[in-house]
């Protein structure tokens, strides 16, 4: 196929899988229909331009590595995919590379996996993810008055905190913006400064829906937040408190 576009054209709905061995540009909305099963290999990835956004209907069996880049949008909106991997947007999890980009990215991403409950499950795999700005989940243009609830989880790897963030600010390490029925599950939270500045994870939501930022079946469960001013903040967006 000469591009992105003529092979999805070309193919259609026929039960195929189309193997990407290289970068391959996706210059225009686009859709993979769940019938049409993506394959990446050696060093394939789809890029997609600014501005536009690529809808993956199909399921997901893909390796954790570098497979999405550009600055446009990626969504699995009403598909099969319902756990996302911020290796797949080039993140290490080795404790020296910043992994900041590539986890707003899931983040975003785990947003459009149900529109109407707008979340799904990021998964880390990782030993130590490097971030060097706040991780928003929800929200992460931080809109005083965005509304829109959201129920994305993130779950670490199994065992006593196999799975750090690693923060190096001063602000706030991992913000929720009114999450509801979420599960945030084996993580350490850690400032690597460990000078008792900012806050480990805040929760917090618009003025608007004051006492009404969390709750709702959430479950924390092995949850370790250290060497912050706040370890945990829960709060409105103007008049937070402690």
């Amino acid at each position: 196929y000469p591009d992105f576009p003529s092979a999805l054209a070309s193919i259609g709905s026929t039960e195929v899988t189309l193997a990407i061995p290289f970068p391959v540009a996706v210059p225009d909305n686009a859709t993979v229909p769940a019938t049409l099963l993506i394959r990446f290999t050696n060093g394939g990835r789809l890029d997609v331009a600014a501005g536009k956004t690529l809808t993956i209907k199909s399921s997901a069996d893909w390796p954790l590595k570098t497979v999405f880049g550009g600055e446009g949008v990626i969504s699995f909106a009403n598909g099969r995919i319902s756990t996302i991997h911020p290796e797949w947007w080039g993140a290490m999890g080795d404790g020296s590379t910043d992994d900041y980009w590539a986890l707003q990215k899931a983040a975003n991403v785990a947003l459009t996996i149900n529109p109407t409950y707008k979340g799904g499950s990021i998964k880390l795999v990782g030993n130590v993810y490097r971030i060097t700005q706040t991780w928003r989940i929800n929200n992460p243009s931080d809109d005083p008055n965005y509304a829109v609830t959201s129920r994305v989880s993130i779950e670490g790897s199994a065992g006593q905190f196999n799975t750090r963030i690693d923060y190096e600010g001063t602000d706030t390490a991992i913000r929720f913006w009114f999450n509801k029925h979420y599960k945030l599950k084996a993580l350490y939270v850690r400032n690597v400064a460990k000078n008792q500045t900012g806050t480990g994870i805040r929760i917090i939501g618009p003025a608007s829906l004051s006492g009404n930022v969390g709750g709702g079946n959430t479950v924390w469960e092995r949850v370790l937040v250290e060497y912050f001013d706040k370890g945990v903040w829960l709060g409105d967006y103007q008049n937070g408190v402690s």
